[in-house]
């Protein structure tokens, strides 16, 4: 019976490292059409194992093999198609995190800290730390792929456990097969790319909030600190964006006492001012608005950008852009190529998911409003900017991943199911 079961992970595996290889071997025309076809191949496992897995307990360990099968197929067909390290290391991996994660591994190797550029926070990320520490042994594609399938486990696993907490074991299932099956998250844990961390951080950090002051367990407080710390590393803003979230819990939750409340919002203040000393020191009150413009204009600097649906977009629709970027049109054909067409024909079901999440935050609010706005304010915060600064920007949106997928899996499982149920039953 176990082999029979054991096939599935062959399966997805085998069909995984075709899919790989086309992609790194072939021409954009067998690109699209194989992706077209995985893209299917991630809908049929997904509703495969949510639907007809009758143990919770089971498909839950089995989600982890699945990640894994993943990872496996596609850098087994990444490695037979003979391609250059160029396919996972896009230009961003050069730009930026290629050489600091250089620098950090020669680092290591001569026990010296003379090699880095610059002081360690606020320009050296978790990324290079842990890509530097894997490129003292060897330096190839696979192994940065390595480094972020342990941080991708390590979002799976945070997921699995807070959704369970939020909710029940049915609907941690379901946002866990969310996460493992979602084209964009496979796409950016193919690509040498920082989203792994910023995920497994973020991830992390809310389940040890949760622990320590839902659950009372207070030892978990260094853990918190040291995970929200790494989160401000990776990705600064989208720690300042839980901020706001954090005062918003302390301040209306009537389990802590006004004083305990004033003390505990004093704390986020600290951490906001040394997150903006650290990260923006040269950013004050009387600049702020120029701080947005500036970054609004540098964002916007390509040539390849049609101006009309980007920085003349007005600002309402800007905002429905960035919720369900990346959006299908022609010219994602020009833009997106090699694994980044994941992006193109996965938007489909990156909108279903958005969908599903809005079903899930909705209903959620109405029935645990506090709880709900906790973890919706820190979302919130960033769409508000970042529909201002950048409504393209689809893979900054993707840090908020393992919330969307957690509140998404609650709309399909508690709604969006038991409608079609009835509706079923009522035909």
């Amino acid at each position: 019976m176990h082999r029979v079961k054991n096939i599935d992970f062959i399966i997805l595996g085998i069909l995984t490292l075709l899919y790989s290889y086309v992609v790194a071997a072939s021409t954009t025309f067998y690109q699209h059409t194989v992706t077209v076809l995985f893209s299917g191949v991630l809908c049929f496992f997904f509703v495969r194992e949510i639907f007809y897995r009758e143990s919770c307990e089971k498909s839950l360990q089995r989600v982890y093999l699945f990640m894994i099968a993943l990872f496996v197929g596609i850098f087994s067909g990444y490695y037979f198609s003979g391609a250059s390290a160029d396919l996972i290391w896009a230009a961003d991996s050069y730009a930026a995190h290629l050489p600091k994660s250089d620098e950090v591994a020669e680092a290591i190797r001569s026990f010296s800290l003379e090699g880095l550029r610059k002081p360690f926070v606020g320009y050296y990320r978790t990324i290079h730390i842990f890509t530097g520490l894997a490129f003292t042994v060897l330096r190839n594609p696979i192994v940065t792929g390595f480094v972020l399938l342990i941080f991708k486990i390590i979002a799976l696993w945070s997921i699995i456990r807070l959704s369970r907490k939020l909710f029940d074991e049915k609907v941690a299932l379901v946002s866990a097969y969310l996460y493992t099956f979602a084209p964009c998250v496979l796409f950016f844990s193919i690509n040498f790319y920082k989203e792994m961390f910023v995920q497994a951080w973020l991830a992390l950090s809310f389940l040890f909030f949760y622990e320590i002051f839902e659950e009372g367990k207070y030892k978990k407080i260094p853990f918190f600190v040291f995970t929200f710390f790494f989160l401000s590393m990776e990705r600064s803003y989208v720690a300042i964006s839980v901020l706001p979230g954090m005062a918003f819990y302390f301040l209306s939750m009537e389990k802590f006492k006004k004083s305990h409340k004033l003390v505990l919002a004093g704390g986020v203040v600290l951490i906001t001012y040394t997150i903006r000393t650290l990260y923006f020191p040269y950013l004050g009150f009387e600049n702020v608005f120029a701080f947005f413009r500036e970054k609004r204009a540098s964002w916007h600097n390509y040539d390849y950008f049609d101006q009309r649906y980007n920085l003349e977009l007005n600002y309402f629709l800007s905002w429905i852009k960035l919720y369900f970027t990346p959006i299908f049109t022609l010219q994602k054909f020009e833009l997106f190529f090699n694994y980044s067409i994941l992006l193109t024909w996965g938007s489909f079901i990156h909108q279903a998911t958005m969908a599903l999440f809005s079903v899930g935050i909705y209903n959620q609010i109405k029935t645990h409003t506090k709880r709900t706005l906790f973890y919706v304010i820190p979302f919130f915060v960033y769409m508000c900017a970042f529909a201002y600064i950048g409504s393209f920007s689809g893979r900054t949106r993707d840090s908020y991943y393992p919330i969307i997928v957690m509140f998404a899996g609650y709309g399909l499982v508690n709604k969006v199911v038991p409608f079609l149920k009835r509706r079923m039953r009522r035909s």
